[in-house]
């Protein structure tokens, strides 16, 4: 029997900051959303490292040297990783009505 691979995650400071600005945003109108939003970017996160490439390339930020993906978490929010070797690095959170645009200039990190 094949061993699976494990993949090792890293969150980009980047990263965390954008779950604190959506934590602080939805904490406002919903204290118990909130938490379950941060908890489940944070869980859905960690388990990237399981399975990395079941989730979709993101189209929105295309190149040649990166591949990165995005993983929908509650169809609000999108993770955005890229994998390199044995990691994961999740760069950024992004809410499904931001602009594309700004994915385009993320993809130099």
């Amino acid at each position: 029997m094949e061993e699976s691979k494990e993949y090792q995650v890293i969150i980009t400071d980047i990263a965390h900051l954008r779950i604190q600005e959506i934590y602080d945003f939805v904490v406002l109108n919903s204290p118990q959303q909130a938490d379950e939003i941060v908890n489940t970017i944070y869980y859905k996160s960690m388990q990237l490292n399981k399975d990395p490439y079941r989730f979709p390339e993101c189209l929105e930020c295309p190149s040649k040297s990166k591949k990165y993906c995005n993983c929908i978490v509650k169809r609000s929010f999108r993770i955005l990783y890229k994998i390199e070797n044995q990691q994961i690095i999740v760069f950024y959170i992004l809410h499904s009505k931001q602009s594309p645009s700004l994915i385009k200039r993320l993809k130099t990190s």
